[in-house]
């Protein structure tokens, strides 16, 4: 295992092993589900994260292409105009040092991610219980990476899909009642 130091962790993990498991999947998450939101974050997954964060998890043998999963939190109230994604990868390591991203709190657990730059956050986890992928449902120790990014919002595919469609709909709507009015 080789130790890796980033900003306030300190990681092991043995970047072949997870390289091997990332060979076995033939996509992420977000290619599976196809919805128009995933296929952004597929369209857009190469240039989203901050490079030093590509460099990070790229080391530890992680293919950015195949998340475990990838949740989009819609527009945001702190910064308007932007949409959150949040993706998750596994690699087998362990958190040596430095806080782990889900912490305890009642009867679940709450994620805390560490500013990396504007907007991009990074955190560390041993915890997640969410399903694994099935190459890595056997390795031990596996830990989760778990990325957050804001993207603007006029990237976003299905909001300008939407908007064209309730566009033409409200046309068809305006014609016959364009026709109806007489004016004189």
């Amino acid at each position: 295992m080789k130790t890796t130091v980033f900003d306030e962790w300190i990681i092991e993990c043995d970047e072949w092993i997870t390289a091997s498991a990332y060979s076995k999947i033939s996509c992420g998450s977000a290619q599976e589900c196809g919805c128009d939101d995933c296929q952004l974050f597929v369209k857009l997954c190469p240039s989203i994260f901050p490079r030093r964060v590509r460099d990070l998890l790229e080391g530890l043998g992680i293919d950015l292409k195949k998340e475990k999963e990838v949740s989009e939190f819609g527009f945001g109230r702190a910064r308007p105009g932007m949409n959150l994604y949040i993706a998750e990868y596994d690699f087998y390591g362990k958190l040596v040092a430095g806080p782990d991203a889900m912490e305890p709190q009642g009867s679940g657990f709450t994620i805390n991610l560490r500013d990396i730059e504007e907007g991009a956050q990074l955190g560390f986890t041993e915890r997640s219980s969410y399903p694994r992928q099935m190459p890595f449902r056997n390795l031990f120790p596996l830990t989760s990476a778990i990325l957050s990014v804001w993207v603007p919002v006029e990237t976003n595919l299905g909001l300008r899909s939407a908007l064209r469609r309730i566009g033409r709909i409200a046309a068809r709507f305006a014609q016959p009642l364009k026709r109806g009015l007489r004016l004189r």
